[in-house]
């Protein structure tokens, strides 16, 4: 199937199941795999759960440091794009610490229904719908009467779970959302400021790969991170930028004002998360790995 309409079957799995040692401990797997779906993470030993475990309260720590969600970046220059060349973001902004969730989207979804288009972009076509691509039933009917849908990594709460980032969103949806949030989608440079710092870092945490710091593509790059598709928003905070800014490597790729995508997704390379990755799609484009953050003119 083609990438924006359903995910690509990656074969059976099975229950996976290490048992918290704490109640936060227990909290965390909660977020982690959502209770409904815990079988569709990917098989993993203990040890490497222990330290999903341990980045994810990270993460949550990480999250409650933060002022109402978002945290404050400095104007001012820093190395950019590929060649490190100096670019510069004029005056401090702030931007979101997670990815929005699904949580948070179903409350603009309800206002969005309420008052139509009081928060669409003047360019929106007229027969946009702020509907995700993977809150209706996505897979094919006989595809659903098959074995094989009861051993794909994927079901109809897969891409639903409230607190995993929002996909299969496309840039006037976003743009919506933050225009309701009293925000705004940040811009290519504000968002890879955020993920990089001043210094030009190749990732958010340095510029040596490391396993564990981000939820990229799984066993296809030897990268066995616990998840095949996105994570919860709060999660992977040994992968957190320089200011405190969680999944900006992976998970979902994340539209920018300009309209391009930042960050790759979960289905990605390590050369595809880094903080100078861009993708381009027209703006009606919607798949599971497309989600997005906010940023403010707040200091």
């Amino acid at each position: 199937m083609r990438e924006r309409y359903a995910p690509a079957l990656l074969g059976a799995l099975c229950l996976l199941w290490v048992g918290p040692a704490t109640a936060q401990d227990r909290a965390v797997s909660r977020l982690m795999h959502g209770s409904q779906a815990p079988y569709r993470s990917q098989i993993i030993g203990p040890e490497a759960m222990q330290e999903i475990l341990r980045s994810n309260r990270l993460a949550a720590r990480i999250a409650a440091r933060s002022a109402g969600g978002m945290v404050s970046i400095p104007g001012g220059e820093f190395l950019s794009g590929d060649d490190r060349r100096r670019a510069s973001v004029e005056t401090p902004y702030r931007i979101d610490v997670t990815e929005v969730s699904n949580a948070q989207y179903r409350a603009f979804l309800a206002a969005a229904t309420a008052h139509p288009r009081r928060y669409a972009h003047p360019q929106e076509p007229e027969t946009n719908s702020y509907l995700p691509r993977y809150w209706s039933e996505y897979r094919a009917p006989l595809f659903r009467k098959t074995a094989a849908a009861r051993i794909a990594p994927f079901d109809e709460l897969t891409f639903r779970l409230p607190d995993n980032p929002v996909v299969g969103v496309d840039w006037w949806d976003a743009y919506a959302f933050c225009r309701w949030a009293n925000k705004r989608l940040p811009s290519e440079l504000e968002w890879e400021k955020a993920a990089r710092g001043v210094d030009g870092r190749i990732w958010p945490w340095g510029d040596r790969w490391a396993r564990g710091k981000a939820n990229i593509g799984g066993d296809k790059w030897g990268e066995v991170d616990g998840y095949i598709y996105a994570a919860p928003v709060i999660s992977f905070g040994g992968g957190a930028s320089v200011y405190g800014v969680l999944n900006m490597a992976g998970n979902v790729a994340e539209w920018t004002a300009e309209g391009s995508l930042m960050g790759g997704s979960s289905n990605a390379s390590p050369s595809g998360v880094r903080t100078s990755a861009r993708q381009h799609h027209e703006r009606g484009y919607r798949s599971f790995n497309i989600g997005f953050r906010c940023a403010d003119d707040g200091q």
